[in-house]
């Protein structure tokens, strides 16, 4: 039997428009930043555990739409296939 790790650094950025119900605003733009890592450790050729923590910022035109995320993610894939935690 042998053992693998691996881990995967996850960012992401880019910009998200949409239209709010907050009156005099028409149209909120969103700058999202998000990084992470996904750690995955093979304890058999048909089997993995992975663990992913990521973050995830929210800065918007809006003050009070400001916010941060955090998702933190389990999976065990068996077989050899992959798969994706969220």
């Amino acid at each position: 039997m042998s053992w693998s790790t691996s881990v995967v650094p996850i960012t992401e950025f880019g910009t998200n428009d949409y239209v709010t119900s907050v009156i005099g605003t028409t149209e909120v733009d969103q700058d999202i930043f998000s990084y992470g890592a996904n750690f995955g450790f093979k304890f058999h050729k048909d089997m993995t555990f992975r663990f992913t923590i990521r973050r995830t910022d929210y800065s918007s035109e809006l003050d009070e739409r400001d916010r941060s995320v955090t998702q933190i993610g389990f999976n065990l894939v068996l077989g050899e296939g992959t798969s994706e935690w969220w």
